[in-house]
């Protein structure tokens, strides 16, 4: 499965941080086989997130700039995509 970088896909509205993502699988089964599609997809700000999960009863525990927690979000090389860790709010009562 190969994805692109949203970062290189010039029809991002800057506004609704929406665009069309192209999605490119390729699997080799018995003969090759490509299939593309565009996929919508929407981008959030750091500050989105939180605001989304404080509103949903969750708070922003870590960030990550990968899936390896070892990546700051602040690696202008290493990090490639911001990675979120929620913890649901316990409510006293």
């Amino acid at each position: 499965l190969k994805v692109n970088d949203p970062n290189d896909i010039p029809s991002a509205n800057p506004v609704l941080h929406d665009e069309n993502f192209p999605l490119f699988a390729k699997m080799k089964k018995e003969g090759k086989t490509s299939v593309s599609e565009i996929v919508p997809m929407r981008l959030f700000t750091l500050q989105e997130i939180d605001a989304l999960a404080r509103c949903a009863g969750f708070e922003l525990v870590a960030k990550f700039g990968a899936l390896d927690d070892e990546v700051s979000i602040e690696d202008e090389d290493e990090a490639f995509r911001m990675v979120c860790v929620l913890k649901k709010v316990e409510i006293n009562t």
